[in-house]
């Protein structure tokens, strides 16, 4: 060869595509190996991966708040309610149930009273060992209901008479009572001695 002449590349006398590359000056990228593919797709599957977990854990969390937060807010409803009843009845707090669903108390005029939070809404349950409650009775048990239901205490009061009468009257010693949303739901017996009971729901507000 002669001392001025240009040295020739290598391998690119033979090489179309890198003789074009060189002509048009684009770069082509190296290729890369199987390993190195393989790779990437791992990763965009594990990221693929990572946010469909991310997606399912949100929504179920969003499900468990959902569920949670009315039972929280009735708990704390129901609360307040037994507060009141103490309050304003004199009566007095004898012990929550282990669901936590269930606050009881005691007064002189009734053997068992009881705020339940079980239901979609506070209901409240009372019962005297008579047959024929006494009007205090009575008068109590619609102020309470008015309390734990928020509806009229003379609306309960109705209801109270009306599901105590039927219930004397079944032979399964069973009745309710409803306005609108307002449901009483007893039993009254004058067997061994005989014993009164009632249920107040006030039904969503």
């Amino acid at each position: 060869m002669h001392p001025c002449a240009k040295p020739a590349i290598p391998h690119a006398a033979g090489n179309s595509v890198f003789r074009a590359g060189l002509q048009s000056n684009k770069v082509y990228p190296p290729r890369l190996s199987l390993l190195t593919w393989a790779g990437i797709v791992v990763r965009r599957i594990n990221a693929i991966r990572w946010v469909s977990m991310t997606i399912t854990n949100i929504a179920n969390l969003a499900a468990f708040v959902a569920c949670i937060t009315p039972a929280a807010a009735i708990a704390g409803q129901c609360e307040a309610i037994a507060a009141m009843l103490i309050q304003t009845e004199n009566l007095a707090f004898v012990r929550k149930s282990p669901s936590g669903q269930n606050t009881f108390l005691s007064g002189p005029l009734m053997s068992e009273l009881s705020v339940s939070c079980s239901e979609a809404s506070p209901s409240i349950f009372f019962a005297t060992e008579a047959a024929f409650p006494s009007k205090a009775f009575f008068a109590f048990a619609s102020r309470a209901g008015s309390i734990a239901s928020g509806r009229p205490a003379k609306s309960i009061l109705k209801l109270l008479n009306e599901c105590h009468q039927a219930a004397l009257k079944d032979s399964s010693e069973l009745a309710t009572a409803k306005t609108g949303p307002l449901l009483v739901e007893c039993q009254a017996f004058t067997r061994d001695g005989g014993g009164t009971a009632f249920s107040v729901y006030g039904g969503p507000q």
